[in-house]
């Protein structure tokens, strides 16, 4: 039987918001409703750090949302220190104010990561191709943080995995039908830097060792979109 990991890292998490509250679906049963809580689930799943950022940006119009839930997510680093590895959100609509967050809490807040970015939370997936998005993105390839985004439609990666070679993109959730799954699949073994992260659906017999198969277990990192899925159920399944 091959070994489990030494480290388990979540790369796919959200920070409770700036009032406490979190993403779960069924707070009245899960009572996630302190900080101590919070971590104390992912702990006894077997995750020994993770990372994500908050997503309580409202889509209102201005940066103000973005930047508050920022801060937030720096906060949670504060209080459960090297648990979390500092991450932050942009907005593809504010390029100029979303790359200053991403130099200044890059140089002095420790934040090596970028997302998930929900953009239809915003105005949808089309902001994925424009000129801001490509301006934010390449300023996090040039600092060699990842960006996390969920992405229905491919072709959007495609036009960013071949226009910023730097950036190493990750794309959330393997999608829960067959075709989808074989399309993301491929589109990861076709760039190199383009990786997959499994949070969502993983109850599919046999589909991560058709990953390693076809990709490569290096393409593959482990993510649970915790506090709305359970870590230790993504755990298990893989």
């Amino acid at each position: 039987m091959e070994s489990m990991p030494t480290e388990i890292i979540d790369c796919h998490i959200h920070p409770p918001d700036s009032s406490g509250a979190t993403a779960e679906w069924f707070p009245e049963v899960t009572n996630l409703d302190s900080v101590e809580k919070y971590v104390a689930h992912m702990k006894a799943c077997g995750v020994d750090r993770c990372t994500g950022a908050s997503i309580e940006a409202s889509g209102a119009e201005g940066f103000a949302a973005t930047a508050a839930g920022n801060k937030t997510a720096l906060a949670f680093g504060d209080e459960v220190g090297e648990f979390y590895i500092p991450a932050i959100q942009v907005d593809l609509r504010y390029p100029d104010e979303s790359c200053w967050e991403i130099e200044d809490y890059h140089k002095n807040e420790g934040v090596r990561w970028v997302g998930e970015l929900c953009p239809y939370q915003y105005k949808g997936e089309d902001l994925y191709g424009t000129d801001a998005a490509m301006q934010i993105f390449a300023l996090a390839g040039e600092l060699e943080m990842p960006v996390n985004i969920h992405c229905n439609t491919l072709e959007y990666v495609h036009k960013i995995c071949k226009a910023l070679p730097k950036l190493k993109l990750v794309l959330a959730h393997p999608k829960s039908s067959r075709a989808d799954y074989l399309s993301r699949l491929e589109i990861v073994s076709s760039y190199p830097n383009l990786y997959l992260d499994t949070s969502g659906c993983v109850h599919r017999y046999g589909m991560f060792k058709k990953f390693v198969a076809v990709a490569g277990a290096e393409k593959l990192l482990f993510g649970s979109d915790y506090p709305i899925c359970s870590p230790g159920s993504m755990i298990e399944a893989i």
